[in-house]
C-alpha cells in the first residue's frame, strides 16, 4: 500500500451469490484451520511481532514455520497474511497492557454484595486512564484503547479474584470463530495462483474465480467466473481510486445461518484536512443518557451557532435493554444449570441431559449477543452520517467528542469528566434533576440542569454538548497562537463560557420550569432551554433532514 499519510483503504462487503456459497464456506473452514493452528504454534512468539513491522506480514510468518497443513503456496502466504495480521494486532495490545499494568488496582473493581454482583468502578478507571495519558508522551496510544484493556483485566478479576501477571494470561490465542481470507498474499487478480478477480466498471460487475476444496477435500479452480453486480459507491470509487487484493469474509447470522462475502479493497487519497488558520467553528456532541446523540454547533467567538440537535432512537433503547435482560437470564440460568450437574457423580446419567441444555443455552447467549451487537453497529453508523452532515450544514471543521472516527474533518476527542454538570454559560458546578418541574431533589443521572450561580438551565445533554464544543474551542484556540495544544479541563479558564443563543437559534421558547414567568419592564421574560428534540429515522431522505437541521 502507499504512503498511509497520503492514501486510505476503503472497504465494501459485496456478498457472494447462492451457487458459490457452499466452496466458498468449504474454503473458509479449511483455512480457519490453518490460521488457528498456526495461531496456537506462534502465540509464544508474540513479542517478535512488535519489533518487526516491516513489509507483508506472510514474510515475518514464514521466518517461523511453513503451512501445518500444505494446499498451495500462495494459499498458505494468505493464509498466514491473516496469521501475522493478528499477531501483530495482538502484540500492540500487549503493549497497552504494559502501560496500564503498574496502575490495574482494587479500586477499579465494586464488590460483591447480596443484592449485586462485583463491578467497574468507571469513574475511577477514567480518572487513572486520564492520569496515564498524560504521562505519555505525545499520547501514544489512545485512551479507547487503554481503556479496553484495563476492562478486560477487570473482567478477568471477577473469574479469579486478581489481576492478571502477564498478557499472556490475560489474553488466550486468539483463535478465529468465524472464516476469514486475505488475497494480499498472492499474485494479483490476473495473475494469482489462490483466485483471480476482473473488473467490469462499465458493465457493473466484477469476475472472482477462486480455488476451494471439494466435498471429498480435494482442491480444485472453479470452472466458472462468479459474477458479482457492483454496487454504485464501489464504481464511484473505482473510477477514483485503486483496487487491492479482496479478502473473503463469513457472517454468521442472528438465526445461526452462515454467508460468505466479498470485501472490495479500494485505496482513495485522503481529503486534506482543513489547516488550524481555517478552523473558525466546533461541533461539540455528546453520547446523551436521554437520547443517542447531542450536538451543538460553537464558533471561535463562543458564540453558539444554531439550535442543537437530537439524535432520537425511539423504541430502539428498549429493544437493545430487553435483548440485555434477555441474556442476563440465560447467563443465570446456565451457571444454575452448570451448579447443579457439578454437584452429581460423574457417572450419573442426568449429567448428559444438562450439557445438553447447556449447549442450548449458550447457543442462544451467542444468538442474542449477535443480534445486540448487529444494532449497536447500526446506530453507529446512523450517528456517524448524521455528524459529517451536521458539520458541513454549519460549516464546523472540527468535531469534538469522546471517541469517534471522521473523514476529512479534525477530529479530537474530550474526556467527559463533569461536562453534564458543569453551567456551560458561568463554568461553575450545577445540578441536574429529574426534569423541569421536578427540582425538588439533585438527581446525578437527570434530564435537567440548572444553575445555582446564574440560574442557567437547560436539557442535560445539550449542555454537555456545549461544553464539549467549549472544550474544541480551546483546543483551536491553543493551536493556533502556539502551534502545540493540550486538552483542557472542563474549570480550565481557557474554557470560556458561550452564549445561550447564536446565529439563527430561537429566543421565544416556552418556559422550562414550573415557576411562573417572570415579567421585566413590562415584558414575558422567558427562561432559557429546549424542550422539543428533533427525532429522525434513517429512511428520511437527505432534503427533509436538511430542513430538521434548520
Amino acid at each position: 500500500m502507499r504512503d498511509s499519510r497520503t492514501h486510505q483503504p476503503l472497504t465494501y462487503d459485496v456478498r457472494l451469490p447462492d451457487e458459490a456459497q457452499a466452496d466458498a464456506l468449504r474454503l473458509l473452514d479449511a483455512s480457519r484451520s490453518v490460521i488457528n493452528v498456526a495461531l496456537t504454534l506462534l502465540w509464544p512468539h508474540l513479542d517478535d511481532f512488535k519489533a518487526d513491522r516491516v513489509g507483508p506480514a506472510w514474510k515475518q510468518v514464514g521466518k517461523y514455520m511453513g503451512s501445518p497443513q500444505y494446499h498451495g503456496d500462495r494459499q498458505w502466504r494468505c493464509e498466514s497474511e491473516v496469521v501475522g495480521r493478528i499477531l501483530r494486532a495482538q502484540a500492540e495490545r500487549k503493549q497497552a497492557f504494559t502501560l496500564v499494568f503498574p496502575i490495574l488496582t482494587e479500586g477499579f473493581i465494586i464488590p460483591k454484595t447480596d443484592k449485586h454482583p462485583a463491578s467497574k468502578k468507571r469513574p475511577a478507571i477514567k480518572e487513572a486512564i486520564t492520569a496515564l495519558q498524560k504521562s505519555l508522551e505525545e499520547e501514544e496510544t489512545s485512551f479507547v484503547v487503554l481503556q479496553n484493556v484495563v476492562e478486560q483485566c477487570c473482567n478477568y478479576f471477577f473469574a479469579h479474584d486478581r489481576f492478571p501477571t502477564t498478557y499472556e494470561e490475560l489474553q488466550p490465542v486468539p483463535l478465529l470463530k468465524v472464516g476469514m481470507l486475505t488475497y494480499a498474499g498472492d499474485d494479483g487478480g490476473a495473475k494469482g495462483q489462490a483466485y483471480r478477480l476482473a473488473l467490469d466498471v462499465d458493465a457493473g460487475v466484477a469476475r472472482f474465480r477462486f480455488r476451494y476444496p471439494d466435498e471429498a477435500g480435494v482442491w480444485h479452480w472453479r470452472k466458472v467466473d462468479t459474477i458479482i453486480p457492483l454496487p454504485d459507491r464501489v464504481k464511484e470509487r473505482l473510477s477514483c481510486g485503486e483496487v487491492k487484493a479482496p479478502t473473503l469474509r463469513e457472517e454468521q447470522r442472528a438465526d445461526g445461518s452462515r454467508i460468505v462475502v466479498l470485501d472490495f479493497i479500494i485505496e482513495v487519497e485522503k481529503v486534506d484536512l482543513p489547516t488550524w488558520e481555517s478552523v473558525e467553528r466546533v461541533l461539540g456532541a455528546d453520547w446523551g443518557v436521554h437520547s443517542l446523540l447531542t450536538a451543538t454547533a460553537v464558533d471561535e467567538q463562543n458564540e453558539q451557532v444554531g439550535r442543537p440537535f437530537y439524535l432520537n432512537t425511539g423504541g430502539f433503547d428498549g429493544r437493545q435493554a430487553r435483548t440485555r435482560r434477555q441474556i442476563d437470564a440465560l447467563k443465570k440460568k446456565v451457571a444454575k444449570y452448570e451448579e447443579q450437574r457439578d454437584a452429581l457423580p460423574s457417572d450419573h446419567p442426568k449429567r448428559a441431559w444438562f450439557n445438553q441444555k447447556l449447549i442450548l443455552f449458550r447457543r442462544e447467549i451467542d444468538r442474542c449477543w449477535r443480534k445486540y451487537e448487529q444494532r449497536n453497529r447500526a446506530l453507529a453508523h446512523l450517528a456517524s452520517n448524521v455528524l459529517v452532515l451536521l458539520a458541513r450544514v454549519y460549516g464546523c471543521s472540527l468535531l469534538s467528542m469522546e471517541s469517534l472516527k471522521m473523514i476529512g474533518l479534525r477530529f479530537h476527542t474530550e474526556q467527559p469528566r463533569g461536562t453534564s454538570h458543569t453551567c456551560p454559560h458561568c463554568g461553575l458546578a450545577a445540578k441536574t434533576y429529574r426534569s423541569p418541574s421536578d427540582r425538588k431533589q439533585a438527581v446525578k443521572w437527570g434530564r435537567w440542569m440548572s444553575c445555582e450561580s446564574c440560574h442557567y438551565n437547560g436539557d442535560r445533554d445539550y449542555c454537555a454538548s456545549v461544553n464539549i464544543a467549549r472544550l474544541g474551542v480551546a483546543y483551536v484556540v491553543q493551536m493556533k497562537h502556539t502551534g502545540r495544544a493540550r486538552s483542557c479541563s472542563i474549570s480550565d479558564p481557557r474554557v470560556k463560557p458561550v452564549s445561550y443563543t447564536g446565529a439563527g437559534s430561537a429566543l421565544l421558547l416556552p418556559p422550562t420550569g414550573s415557576h411562573a414567568r417572570p415579567i421585566v419592564s413590562g415584558k414575558i421574560c422567558y427562561y432559557p432551554g429546549w424542550l422539543g428534540s428533533a427525532f429522525l429515522q434513517s429512511s428520511q431522505k437527505k432534503s427533509v433532514f436538511l430542513r430538521l437541521c434548520g
